[in-house]
């Protein structure tokens, strides 16, 4: 059983100001070399005053061959341009300006399963889920700028990664990678789902 307590990570940026942010980590041993993995982190952002976390869980359920079953969730905050958005300058007549910066939480949720099909090649197939909500500006005037109340993405997710000549060894019940004088390549497709579980959005990237 490990717990582990990282130094805190302070910082400063021009838009959020000074910035606190604290990561945890949790491992417990399993029977066959199997293992539960939490790693918390909590950041705060003094000068929004705006809070933001996530929450990553990780199931070592096939140590010989890789096999992690991997989930996480959180909030986080972002920023999108007015210009992104297609939004006006001005609403209510012209008398309230459009700011050139809108702000939205992001609550989401990230599943992914992970399996070795051969010495360096790994295969993951997953899902992400995105429930954004306006806030400040947006949210008080978001039925003036037609704007929907939750944008929710649904989207399905698979990755391919290769690590040529991938160094190893068998400790017992698991298969410990080491170093390879190759780069590891990864291949990543995702694919929105509009209409599955309230997905407003259909993109591919």
């Amino acid at each position: 059983t490990l717990l582990r307590v990282k130094s805190p990570n302070i910082g400063y940026s021009g838009r959020n100001g000074v910035t606190y942010r604290q990561d945890m980590e949790f491992r417990k041993m399993l029977k066959r070399r199997k293992s539960i993995t939490l790693k918390p982190s909590v950041s705060y952002f003094f000068g929004k005053k705006d809070l933001a976390g996530r929450l990553s869980t990780e199931f070592l359920l096939l140590p010989l061959h890789n096999g992690v079953l991997k989930l996480e969730s959180g909030l986080q905050n972002f920023t999108t341009s007015r210009e992104q958005l297609k939004l006006p300058e001005t609403i209510s007549g012209d008398t309230v300006p459009v700011p050139d910066d809108l702000e939205f939480h992001d609550y989401y949720l990230k599943l992914d399963v992970q399996r070795e099909i051969a010495n360096g090649l790994d295969l993951s197939v997953g899902m992400r889920v995105h429930d954004r909500k306006a806030r400040g500006f947006a949210k008080e005037h978001q039925e003036t700028l037609e704007m929907k109340k939750r944008n929710r993405d649904v989207a399905a997710n698979i990755t391919f990664s290769y690590t040529p000549h991938q160094k190893y060894y068998v400790d017992e019940f698991r298969k410990v990678r080491l170093t390879s004088t190759w780069p590891t390549f990864v291949v990543n497709f995702e694919r929105g789902i509009k209409g599955l579980l309230g997905s407003t959005s259909n993109y591919e990237k």
